[in-house]
């Protein structure tokens, strides 16, 4: 029990730090920056970028899957997407 307890202490001891740490801080208000254009994309681009980001979906698959007419329909939308949130990322 004593040996996690100062484990625990230990990583308190830790987050204390990082949380004074001012360098740290900023890196993480960055980050967050960062993933809230996330947040402003509609639907359909969180969408189709989760299924070929995130799950790792082909496009065919996609089209399998989806209201999608084709590869070519896909393709477009996930570009234009990407371009949205490079959009957002660069504004923010």
């Amino acid at each position: 029990y004593s040996r996690y307890t100062s484990i625990v202490n230990d990583l308190q001891s830790v987050i204390r730090s990082l949380i004074q740490d001012k360098s740290f801080m900023i890196w993480i208000n960055t980050v967050r920056s960062k993933i809230s254009p996330l947040n402003e994309l509609n639907e359909n681009c969180k969408e189709v970028l989760t299924m070929f980001y995130s799950r790792g979906l082909t496009i065919d698959e996609i089209v399998e899957i989806s209201d999608y007419a084709n590869n070519a329909v896909v393709r477009s939308h996930k570009s234009r997407c990407i371009k949205n949130l490079k959009e957002l990322v660069n504004n923010y």
